[in-house]
């Protein structure tokens, strides 16, 4: 049995510091002769495997299951191969900037 209450916290937790990770990166590399370049992407409410196993569970397992149920609602589950479109893009149509997060629902 799977305790998502560590597990999100831990994902979730791990999301942050890679987008304050992406930050510090980019302040310690501008002065640098050779810039390192850096930028994250937020993916958003991916259609997973893993939001699916989420989903299933109620608020006594899973405490923010009422903003995912919201989020469902809202039309923001987006399709695996949708995200990896709108990465794609980001790369290729130069809208990443040095130590920024895109969020991927923003495209």
């Amino acid at each position: 049995m799977i305790d998502y209450h560590i597990n999100v916290n831990l994902y979730c937790s791990s999301k942050a510091g890679l987008d304050m990770l992406t930050k510090s990166v980019a302040l310690e590399q501008n002065d640098k002769p050779f810039l390192v370049k850096i930028h994250a992407i937020s993916p958003g409410f991916v259609r997973s495997q893993m939001l699916g196993q989420v989903m299933g569970k109620g608020k006594k397992d899973f405490a923010d299951i009422e903003k995912f149920e919201k989020a469902k609602q809202d039309g923001l589950f987006t399709a695996p191969e949708k995200v990896a479109g709108k990465i794609i893009s980001l790369l290729f149509g130069g809208h990443l900037q040095h130590g920024n997060v895109s969020h991927i629902n923003d495209y």
